[in-house]
């Protein structure tokens, strides 16, 4: 629960900062090679094991979900973690890169606003730290900057 709450904190802070005015020119983006570039054909590709996350039974609590994933992408793990009922429909994902920072940065499209925005804080706790905490353990981020189309995300509980 402690590291749970570090994480959320940790979270508030980083969307706070992404959506302070001006970059600095250390802020800059830099797109690092977390995509995975498709086998060749007739060659078959290995799966790739990764820790998810989804919220347990009572959706009190984020637990671990070892999976194995066809190829490495953000697209991959959002799709994944629509097969385990995180998310109750697709989202797509406008764009992923990992900053200098060593920071995720992630951009949905509306349709995850739509989701978490029909939950309630309990839902809505569970779907974004599902999220975060998946796409930490996947690429070995130290955080996760999540915008939609571009602008913050916005619920009717929370601005991140």
């Amino acid at each position: 629960m402690k590291k749970a709450l570090t994480l959320l904190i940790a979270l508030a802070l980083v969307f706070s900062l992404c959506a302070c005015g001006q970059k600095a020119a250390s802020d800059e983006t830099v797109v690092v090679a977390v995509e995975s570039t498709p086998a060749p054909f007739g060659v078959e590709s290995t799966p790739v094991p990764v820790t998810l996350y989804q919220g347990d039974d009572n959706a009190e609590k984020l637990v671990q979900v070892p999976c194995e994933l066809d190829e490495l992408t953000a697209q991959a793990v959002l799709d994944k973690l629509l097969e385990l009922g995180v998310l109750s429909e697709a989202v797509t994902v406008n764009s992923f890169s990992v900053n200098e920072q060593n920071i995720a940065v992630l951009d949905l499209g509306r349709s995850f606003q739509e989701q978490v925005s029909r939950m309630g804080t309990a839902g809505e706790y569970i779907m974004v730290g599902s999220l975060v905490n998946s796409i930490i353990s996947a690429f070995g981020t130290d955080g996760v900057a999540l915008t939609i189309d571009g602008s913050s995300l916005e619920t009717g509980h929370e601005i991140y």
